[in-house]
């Protein structure tokens, strides 16, 4: 199957093809996390067979596999400058790779449990990481030390993301709750409530001024990060939509007939990505949640979304094992 084949979209203005390609040579069990790199060059993929996958964005060959957890492989991220990938394991690690040899160059053990989330700062200097033990650990790639633990979620945490400025941390856990912290002190700066399950999935908006969360309860909700509060702007009623407007912001929240597993902004910040338990992914507008797109082709739940730097593709990872490249024209 050839990595892109272009097939027009309804619902999308005609402005969304799809491309996608199934990736069934390198993992064998459900994709967990996939991400771009920050120059588009390169896909990682992470799985519950506890490998790490890097694929050419361009071609979809298989570049190098990392295999070195023993367990469970939850999350990755890249580096902002593109030269790190780290990546989060139920094995209660933390590991730092080399992109362009594959190695392994730190290691940050603290966690007394599974490792569910990780974050790389803006400026490359601290990653975060969220585990079963109710933490969220900074590390300093620098010194290779841990710089600071936050403590204040009654269970795991399951998310993490840092605001696109670097001051403040977001975690999201399964005790329902969403906290803002500040990265100098470490202090807790809001506490988010309003999802009624696990909050699985943190994005902010590319200038910082909202937060997404996507959580068990069926729910994503978008939230102004200067003052904490969720912005209701949309609710769904008898599966109806109904939209209604603040002056000053225009927030949504959706319901889904599964729960809401990942979610992504946009890098021009007009539009949100989700995947879902129900094995679609969707496009919504954030000025007013209009639903733009519904996207199938996946056979088990999605369990990752992420656009690459210039918007241009949206990958998608599921429990089916495969992951699906939309371009978006």
């Amino acid at each position: 199957m050839p990595w892109r084949r272009l097939i027009p979209i309804s619902g999308f203005d005609h402005k969304v093809n799809i491309a996608h390609s199934h990736i069934l040579t390198c993992h064998t069990d459900a994709v967990l996390s996939i991400v771009f790199s920050p120059d588009n060059q390169t896909v990682a993929l992470a799985s519950q067979d506890k490998t790490i996958c890097l694929w050419d964005a361009s071609t979809g060959q298989e570049i190098r596999r990392l295999a070195d957890h023993t367990e469970v492989i939850w999350n990755i991220a890249f580096s902002p400058d593109g030269k790190t990938l780290a990546s989060a394991s139920k094995d209660g690690s933390v590991r730092v790779w080399d992109v362009a040899t594959g190695q392994e160059t730190q290691r940050f053990l603290g966690h007394t449990g599974a490792v569910w989330s990780l974050a790389f700062s803006p400026d490359g200097k601290i990653l975060a990481s969220g585990g079963s033990d109710m933490t969220m650990r900074l590390w300093s790639i620098g010194s290779g030390q841990e710089a600071r633990v936050l403590k204040g979620h009654t269970q795991a945490v399951l998310s993490v993301a840092f605001s696109p400025d670097g001051r403040t941390l977001a975690s999201a856990s399964a005790d329902r709750t969403i906290r803002l912290w500040h990265r100098s002190t470490g202090g807790e700066k809001a506490r988010l409530l309003g999802h009624t399950g696990f909050v699985w999935s943190l994005a902010f908006s590319p200038n910082g001024a909202l937060l997404a969360s996507g959580s068990k309860d069926r729910m994503v909700r978008l939230w102004e990060v200067s003052t904490g509060q969720e912005l209701r702007q949309m609710r769904l009623r008898n599966w109806q939509e109904f939209v209604y407007r603040l002056p000053r912001l225009i927030g949504f929240r959706f319901k889904y007939d599964n729960w809401v597993n990942s979610v992504a902004f946009h890098p021009s910040g007009q539009t949100l990505a989700t995947g879902s338990y129900d094995h679609t992914v969707r496009l919504w507008e954030a000025a007013t949640g209009r639903q733009l797109a519904r996207l199938t082709g996946h056979t088990k739940s999605v369990t990752s979304v992420a656009f690459n730097a210039t918007g241009t593709l949206l990958a998608s990872g599921s429990v089916d094992r495969t992951i699906r490249v939309w371009t978006l024209g």
